[in-house]
């Protein structure tokens, strides 16, 4: 089977942290999103995978080249303009020659994908929707399926004095060939607010799968830091998990100074310095990073080459790329400081 990974987002809302990075690039525990994408699918044997490209293409080409590093098998589509979701996946027809999966790249999940694909082939279904309860659904497509799980009822992102449902549309789909013939040419459609009404509107077999799985559309600043929390509490089965050792994960040739308090989950990527006397607590440090003597950071995340003088504190913070903090800075709760 065939994996369609949608990356080609603009990532407005990440702005400006996609100033200059595609949103599924965006790391998450050090590691871009669309490598926990990756490692999802093929804990589930799926490693055939074609991107479909259409912001900042190069830069996903570029780290992922043709997937060999990663054990899978990598190709590209890059459109000329946004054609929208399923306006991409048609793009990738001659491609697809039996049922095949769609998923999002702007979300991460643990959905158990083997399910899935047993529920989608016992339904002999056109269509196969995931589906996730959340409190407030109107930011995404919601959904109402039957006691034989058909989807009856879809709507697009609606107004609160219109929500029917809480389940909503994860963004990952387990389509069949057939599913082209519901999609025009280079046109922009999607598939939650055009492709998926029309097929519950003729009565097609669109049916929804809910695996009570963690689930996080990292869309906006919130969700960014959330899926760290979420990271840090064992909320999420991420495969980095198991790469942890006495809830340290340490890249290479990274120096630990003195009296370093290590607490919760920590994870540091490649040539960090950490000075003396520092304590680290539930955090993420990037490539290239260094924390000066007598600093403190809790539940924060640092990107690559970030340089951080001593006496620092940080509590619930995200700090971009490339930049340089004096020492004695105090940072408030959920600041996302940026260059």
């Amino acid at each position: 089977m065939k994996a369609l990974v949608l990356a080609g987002g603009l990532g407005i809302r990440l702005r400006p942290l996609t100033r200059n990075l595609p949103k599924p690039m965006v790391p998450i525990v050090n590691r871009p999103l669309l490598e926990h994408t990756i490692l999802l699918l093929k804990k589930h044997n799926i490693t055939e995978i074609v991107f479909l490209l259409y912001y900042l293409p190069d830069l996903i080409k570029d780290h992922f080249k043709d997937g060999s590093q990663f054990g899978a098998k990598i190709s590209y589509i890059t459109a000329d303009v946004d054609y929208a979701t399923a306006g991409a996946v048609k793009l990738a027809s001659e491609l697809v020659d039996g049922t095949f999966l769609v998923v999002s790249g702007d979300v991460i999940t643990d959905l158990n994908i083997s399910d899935f694909v047993q529920f989608h082939r016992e339904k002999k279904a056109l269509a196969s929707v995931g589906l996730t309860s959340v409190d407030n659904p109107s930011p995404f497509g919601i959904a109402v399926a039957d006691e034989q799980d058909k989807i009856t009822q879809f709507s697009e992102k609606p107004a609160a004095d219109q929500i029917f449902s809480h389940q909503v549309n994860m963004g990952i789909y387990l389509l069949e060939p057939e599913i082209f013939g519901w999609i025009p040419e280079k046109r922009e459609y999607f598939f939650a607010k055009d492709v998926f009404p029309e097929l519950v509107k003729k009565q097609e077999r669109i049916y929804g799968f809910n695996d009570n799985c963690y689930w996080l559309d990292v869309g906006n600043f919130a969700a960014y830091q959330q899926v760290h929390w979420d990271f840090f509490e064992n909320r999420i089965n991420l495969s980095i998990k198991e790469e942890l050792q006495d809830g340290i994960l340490q890249g290479e040739n990274c120096e630990i100074g003195r009296a370093v308090s290590i607490e919760g989950n920590v994870v540091l990527g490649n040539n960090c310095k950490i000075d003396d006397h520092v304590i680290l607590n539930n955090s993420v440090i990037g490539d290239n990073c260094r924390v000066g003597q007598s600093c403190s950071l809790r539940n924060s995340v640092v990107w690559n080459d970030v340089e951080i003088d001593e006496n620092c504190t940080f509590d619930y913070n995200v700090v971009e790329r490339g930049i340089k903090i004096a020492s004695k800075t105090h940072a408030k709760e959920n600041n996302f400081i940026l260059d």
